[in-house]
């Protein structure tokens, strides 16, 4: 029995404000980039270089962590670990801080099958590229649907065997509309008559405020949506100072301003024709690298007229950086990053970090987060305390300068041990470094120093 049978009508396909989130072709056109999900990709992604770097400098990230299975050892070091992983903008202190709570909160296991899929979620793709794929989708159409197999009999019944990446512009939720609120029961891709049944799928999305009683809300909102007006505007700038490289005619105008011409009354037929061969002598004798630093010489009086970029032609060429920065705002994608704004070591290095600790970071938490709830719900992982995270060690950026911190950490009134706590680093659990040295050339402690000092205070009355 499929899902289909279970719902007997009543359960009904739930579409989104704006159109259904399937194909829907006209005479072989596009309804709309607005009307439907899969547009945001024909008409978005795959044929606006913006839109496209933007959302592959975000990929570039979420891709390089390595993902594995953990068991908590510390539940309230683990809850302020959880807390600080959801903390946008994370500074260097709060990455070292983040390691360190990892460290003292979770342990690395084996979780069988489980663990190995975190590798390769199916026999096509690395956990790296599913990934891509799934937050891949969910930049462009608001959701991503991660469908995943379950052993259904067995010692093992329930287990996850394999998990995919469903291609969102083409799933249709199925809805209960006699329940209040609309929630989901199942999906459909009906390009592939497949159906799916909640407990197989992961479904991801922005948050969507547009609340109906068509289920609207059940689909997360796209972020090309909402610069919808700007990517319409992008599409046709770019087609339009395409067309205008194309098709820009002549650079110019020649002209002859020689008196004799027009007083001897010369035609214009005529005129054309000697137009012509002054043409001739130009292309002959004037261009070219054999004529650089040549003198050209004619019998008349002539002038130029350049033709060139019309204010509206400028405007739409200036339009295109605006729409490329406004994209990337939407996306909290640091303009510097792709070279729209001035460059600098440190202003290239802070965007680094803000893409990692802003946006890259949030999309690895979210899916995290769904995907241990997922676990939790609906396979043989309840109740056995296992749970996934990421490596988040692959970020540099998010690092200090350790030469720089050491430079000033090290002149500090404060003992061997706090500078390398201070530093993240391996306390020493010898006595002498818990003591606050003079200096380390002196090689005295504080305290042996200040008894010294009292003694010599003494003997000289002061």
């Amino acid at each position: 029995m499929g899902i289909f049978d279970w719902f007997r009508g009543e359960k009904k396909a739930a579409k989104p404000a704006g159109g259904f989130p399937s194909f829907q072709i006209i005479n072989g056109q596009w309804v709309g980039i607005d009307d439907n999900k899969g547009s945001y990709i024909t008409n978005g992604y795959t044929i606006n270089d913006q839109l496209y770097s933007i959302v592959n400098l975000i990929l570039d990230k979420v891709r390089l962590p390595e993902w594995g299975t953990y068991k908590v050892k510390d539940e309230q070091k683990f809850k302020a670990y959880q807390g600080l992983m959801r903390k946008k903008g994370l500074t260097g202190e709060d990455y070292k801080t983040l390691l360190h709570l990892k460290e003292q909160s979770l342990e690395p296991v084996s979780a069988g099958k489980l663990t190995e899929l975190l590798k390769y979620p199916n026999e096509y793709q690395s956990m790296q590229d599913m990934m891509t794929a799934l937050i891949g989708y969910k930049l462009l159409t608001g959701d991503y649907y991660q469908y995943n197999e379950l052993l259904d009999a067995g010692a093992n019944q329930g287990q996850p065997f394999a998990f995919h990446a469903l291609p969102s512009q083409d799933v249709t939720i199925i809805a209960d509309r006699t329940k209040f609120p609309l929630t989901e029961m199942g999906y459909n891709i009906a390009s592939i008559q497949a159906n799916f049944a909640k407990s197989q799928v992961l479904h991801g999305k922005y948050w969507n405020p547009v609340f109906d009683a068509n289920g609207s809300h059940l689909y997360g909102l796209s972020p090309v949506k909402s610069a919808l007006k700007r990517l319409t505007r992008n599409n046709s700038a770019l087609k339009a100072s395409g067309a205008m490289y194309q098709n820009q005619g002549v650079k110019g105008v020649l002209y002859i301003d020689d008196p004799r011409v027009l007083q001897n009354g010369v035609s214009p037929a005529d005129t054309k024709k000697q137009m012509d061969a002054v043409k001739g002598t130009l292309a002959g004798e004037w261009t070219g690298e054999d004529n650089f630093g040549k003198i050209g010489t004619s019998g008349y009086k002539m002038g130029w007229q350049e033709m060139g970029l019309s204010p509206v032609d400028l405007n739409i060429i200036e339009s295109e950086k605006w729409d490329y920065i406004g994209l990337c705002n939407i996306y909290g994608v640091p303009p510097e990053l792709l070279g729209l704004t001035a460059k600098t070591y440190n202003n290239v290095k802070e965007a680094e970090s803000a893409l990692t600790s802003r946006v890259a970071m949030p999309q690895l938490v979210s899916y995290r987060d769904e995907l241990n709830r997922y676990l939790q719900t609906y396979t043989a992982q309840k109740n056995k305390g296992i749970i996934v995270d990421f490596d988040q060690t692959c970020f540099t950026e998010l690092q200090e300068d350790l030469a720089a911190k050491w430079g000033w950490i090290k002149e500090l009134p404060i003992s061997p041990n706090s500078k390398l706590m201070q530093m993240g680093m391996e306390t020493n659990k010898a006595p002498e470094f818990d003591e606050v040295w003079i200096t380390p050339a002196m090689g005295m402690p504080l305290s042996e120093w200040q008894m010294q000092d009292d003694g010599q205070d003494n003997q000289t009355g002061i």
